[in-house]
C-alpha cells in the first residue's frame, strides 16, 4: 500500500469517526416558497450554505450571517452558489417571485469535510443550447421581399429577433441597382457590411440584432428569410 494511499484512508477513518453518531453532525436541507415576500430566521449553526436546488436560475435569496442589522453584509444567493464561514444563525429574506421555490443545505461540519459536487445543468445546458443551435428547426420562419429606399438611412429589412437561428437576405434579380446592408439607419455606401448586386445573397447564423438596406435604385425589391 502506498504512502499516500494510506495517509487517505487513514484521514477518512479520522473523518468517519469525526461524525459517527454525532447529532451535531448536521447536513440540513432548507426550502423556501418565495410566492411572496418575506423572512425566516433559521436557527442552526454551522459554517456551510449551498443552493441545491431552485425553480430556475432567477429564484435568489438573500442571507445575513448571525446578525441581521446595517452593519452586516447581504449575501445574494442563487443556484449552484454558495459559502463556507462560520455562523450562529442565518437571517434570510427575499422579494415575491410568482410560482418559485429554493432549496439550500446547510452544514455544520469542519469545513474540509463539507463540499457539494454537481456536474448537471451548466454542461448539460450549454450544450443542449449549442446542439439546438446547429440543428436549427423545423418550425416554419419568417420571410417576405421589402422595397428597399435609396434615401438616407435606406429601409430596415428585418427587426431584432431574439429567437433567430439563422438569416439569408438576397437583392432580388429583377432589380438593377445594388443593395448595400448595415446594422442600422447610419448606413449609406461608403458605410456597410456587404453590398449585393441583383441576385446576389448574404447569410449569418449568429446575429439576433435589425439590418438595414440601401438600394442604388430606388424601391427595388430585397427578399429575406429568417429561420426561428
Amino acid at each position: 500500500m502506498s504512502v499516500l494511499f494510506a495517509d487517505l484512508q487513514q484521514r477518512q477513518n479520522e473523518a468517519i469517526e469525526f461524525i459517527k453518531g454525532k447529532t451535531n453532525a448536521l447536513m440540513k436541507k432548507w426550502t423556501f416558497n418565495l410566492n411572496a415576500a418575506g423572512s425566516q430566521t433559521i436557527d442552526l449553526a454551522g459554517n456551510f450554505i449551498y443552493v441545491y436546488s431552485s425553480t430556475d436560475e432567477t429564484s435568489n435569496i438573500d442571507i445575513q450571517i448571525s446578525r441581521k442589522d446595517a452593519d452586516i453584509d447581504t449575501f445574494n444567493l442563487v443556484k449552484q452558489l454558495g459559502f463556507i464561514h462560520p455562523f450562529d444563525k442565518l437571517h434570510v429574506s427575499w422579494t415575491a417571485q410568482t410560482g418559485h421555490t429554493l432549496t439550500v443545505i446547510i452544514g455544520n461540519l469542519a469545513p474540509e469535510l463539507m463540499g457539494i459536487i454537481d456536474n448537471r445543468s451548466p454542461t448539460s445546458q450549454i450544450l443542449s443550447d449549442i446542439l439546438e443551435e446547429l440543428r436549427g428547426n423545423t418550425t416554419a420562419g419568417n420571410f417576405n421581399t421589402v422595397q428597399i429606399s435609396s434615401g438616407a438611412g435606406g429601409t430596415q429589412i428585418v427587426a431584432a429577433n431574439t429567437d433567430r437561428k439563422s438569416l439569408v437576405i438576397q437583392n432580388m434579380p429583377a432589380g438593377t441597382g445594388n443593395l448595400y446592408l448595415g446594422f442600422d439607419n447610419t448606413l449609406s455606401a461608403t458605410k456597410c457590411f456587404a453590398c449585393l448586386q441583383p441576385g446576389a445573397s448574404w447569410t449569418i447564423d449568429d446575429y439576433r440584432g435589425a439590418v438595414f438596406g440601401l438600394q442604388t435604385v430606388n424601391l427595388d425589391r430585397a427578399a429575406y428569410g429568417e429561420a426561428v
